[in-house]
């Protein structure tokens, strides 16, 4: 869920009306959503564009049944992309690419899957806006706007549009096939792109003393049960009492065997820590102050 509006929604479903405001979508056509997973995206797709046939590929078979159970469904491949024969209008790729370790070459491959004219749309984390994005341990492949677009490009499409702006801390990206690929290689500005690694795992460890030292003031909670959030408590460990989410989803639960409580449920002299990047963490600040004005939020360093 996406907590920057007026009410959480699904994830999938914004990066959708973001997409169909950037691309004119036809009321009909043919959708593969590789690494499809149990079809979040292809359901979210379906409530927007019905007459639309979906499609979803996995390197396994494990959620097979449920893509094809899905409305809208047409088909579901496994195993390798070579082997999937079908053209498609649109092919998406959502939080996929960061675990591709040769990303290009899988872009190629989809390249022989577009129909003329069609889409292949990416949505991936942007680890500069989002250094805990290099904690992911399946993450192979980290993009900044820049490395991003050439990444495509080195595969034979053109991006139409690259933005940080439809999901925070995420890049989205819509692009097209062109007829000859590069053969000039390209490649980002390496300096920078060094230079913003570095940054970013200094800031990480700055968050690290910051909450270790927050935590040993009394009862500690951390926000979020997401990336960030698992991350700071494997780092402090028992220095960590329990954990906050708004998900309905998660509330009453447990994560890394901690109660996940509700904000009206946290203890009163605790400390809440909100392990979002700066600027994030101090949106859901200013949001939260609002409902809980006596909830001790601590914003991590500046980064």
């Amino acid at each position: 869920m996406v907590f920057d509006g007026p009410s959480p929604s699904p994830r999938t479903a914004k990066i959708i009306e973001k997409l169909r405001e950037v691309v004119c979508l036809s009321e009909e056509g043919r959708l593969l959503d590789v690494g499809c997973g149990n079809g979040a995206f292809l359901q979210s797709f379906n409530r927007l564009f019905p007459k639309w046939r979906l499609s979803g590929f996995e390197t396994n078979e494990n959620h097979r049944k449920d893509i094809l159970d899905l409305p809208g469904a047409e088909g579901f491949h496994s195993g390798s992309l070579d082997r999937v024969e079908s053209l498609f209008d649109i092919i998406s790729m959502t939080y996929v690419i960061e675990h591709l370790s040769d990303p290009t070459c899988v872009m190629k491959t989809i390249r022989r899957l577009l129909n003329p004219g069609g889409i292949l749309f990416i949505q991936t984390a942007h680890f500069i806006e989002n250094p805990f994005d290099l904690t992911v341990r399946d993450h192979c492949s980290h993009f900044s706007l820049d490395s991003l677009d050439i990444a495509v490009k080195q595969a034979g499409f053109e991006p139409r549009t690259t933005t940080s702006h439809w999901i925070p801390k995420e890049i989205g990206l819509v692009a097209t096939p062109v007829e000859e690929v590069l053969k000039v290689i390209l490649h980002p500005n390496w300096s920078s792109l060094v230079q913003s690694v570095e940054k970013s795992l200094d800031w990480l460890n700055r968050v690290a003393d910051h909450a270790t030292n927050t935590a040993r003031n009394g009862r500690f909670g951390i926000f979020g049960t997401a990336i960030a959030g698992t991350w700071l408590a494997a780092t402090l460990r028992e220095e960590v009492n329990f954990f906050v989410d708004e998900d309905p989803l998660r509330q009453g639960k447990s994560h890394l065997g901690l109660p996940v409580l509700k904000l009206d449920q946290v203890p009163e002299d605790t400390s809440v820590y909100l392990a979002f990047p700066t600027q994030l963490a101090d949106s859901i600040y200013r949001r939260l102050k609002i409902s809980y004005p006596a909830l001790n939020l601590v914003r991590p360093p500046e980064m």
